[in-house]
């Protein structure tokens, strides 16, 4: 039988009421309402803050009005699949595939969050940059990604969109130069990005209670500005805890490169994931969207994929990391059916900002566009 263990009103005194404080009876039962897809659901009602809310409210299919199978889109998007594909195959609108992809990336990042305080960072941090495209091949972007050397886990990820570059031909440079004009391209949006991700790792070893870091990247500049600018990291540099190792980018991607595990997961993103595959046909629409899948796939690389293929290996990524394989177990049970609150857990500042998907488009969510589009249809009616 349910039983809330928690109000879910964050303003609430049991917001953040635990499973084991159970002595007291914060809430009552407040009847039922009728539903067609779950027919007669419970309602509740807090004692304290008089907020109402039903079995429902618990649940990651809140507010929908047809069932999807997550475990169906889970395993679509780390095979390949488009957003296309998964509605035909679940007989759903794209719309709806992209809302169930957006509660999965959101559980995917809560029980991130969770299991990185359970522990402690022993191995040096891989970081890069992984190039893709959004909308076309105009607007390539730049995901930065920090990976555990020993242990390949995805610790984090953060966001830049850049300038195409490379030999283009007259036509395309002027097509080039439209787009940039009518978009606001950060052009130290590299630096920008990778300083992010360092704060987020030190955040996880705040988390972990960790006072030294070593890091290996190649050698863009931009890696090296930084770090220079970092003010989190500044403390470590200057209790001489900080060590950083610059690559070659040029030298052969083997195991034994100390950049092999940005390496691997570069070739697992160029696999598995539609939108990155090489000189693919299906571009990410949406930056959020596009990061959210991302997210999706950190979380099934970390905690369902097997460490190594080969040899029966039964151990996952975020085993080899240290994670309790009991804790990952338990919210692997609960990541396609409980829904988990925001304001129940510290999230790293980069999720943050998917979760609250404030990355703009490139011809969506451009002020310059819309100005210059409002200019055209203003001239056409005078």
């Amino acid at each position: 039988m349910f039983k809330p263990h928690f109000c879910p009103n964050p303003e609430c005194h049991f917001h953040a009421y635990q499973n084991n404080q159970r002595s007291v009876k914060w809430y009552s039962k407040d009847g039922f309402y009728s539903s067609r897809l779950y027919g007669k659901v419970q309602r509740y009602k807090c004692k304290y803050c008089k907020v109402r809310f039903s079995e429902q409210t618990f649940n990651i299919d809140y507010h929908v009005k047809k069932k999807v199978s997550y475990k169906a889109i889970f395993n679509g998007i780390a095979a390949t699949s488009s957003i296309s594909d998964l509605s035909r195959k679940e007989k759903v609108s794209p719309h709806t595939i992209i809302n169930r992809e957006r509660r999965l990336a959101a559980q995917a990042m809560y029980i991130h969050s969770i299991l990185l305080s359970t522990i402690t960072i022993q191995e040096p941090i891989v970081c890069d940059g992984f190039q893709s495209v959004v909308q076309n091949f105009y607007f390539p972007n730049n995901i930065n990604i920090a990976i555990g050397k020993r242990t390949q886990f995805f610790y984090s990820l953060s966001y830049a969109q850049i300038k195409r570059a490379g030999n283009l031909s007259d036509q395309q440079v002027e097509k080039k130069e439209h787009y940039e004009s009518v978009s606001n391209i950060d052009p130290k949006a590299v630096e920008k990005s990778f300083s992010e991700l360092i704060s987020s790792i030190i955040e996880i070893m705040k988390e972990s209670d960790k006072s030294e870091l070593t890091l290996f990247t190649d050698r863009k500049q931009a890696y090296v500005a930084a770090i220079r600018n970092n003010l989190k990291l500044r403390t470590l540099i200057e209790a001489e805890k900080f060590q950083h190792t610059r690559i070659s980018s040029k030298e052969p991607r083997t195991i034994k490169n100390p950049l092999f595990s940005v390496n691997y997961m570069d070739r697992q993103f160029r696999k598995d994931l539609s939108e990155h595959v090489v000189k693919s046909i299906c571009f990410g629409r949406n930056v959020n969207n596009q990061l959210e899948r991302m997210v999706i796939y950190r979380f099934y690389h970390n905690f369902i994929k097997s460490y190594r293929v080969r040899g029966n290996n039964k151990y996952t990524h975020s085993d080899m990391a240290g994670i309790p394989s009991k804790l990952s177990s338990y919210y692997i049970k609960h990541f396609f059916r409980e829904r988990f609150f925001p304001s129940r857990i510290k999230i790293l500042s980069v999720d943050q900002k998917i979760l609250k998907r404030i990355y703009p488009t490139p011809l969506l969510d451009n002020s310059n566009l819309k100005k210059q589009e409002t200019s055209k249809k203003d001239t056409k009616i005078a």
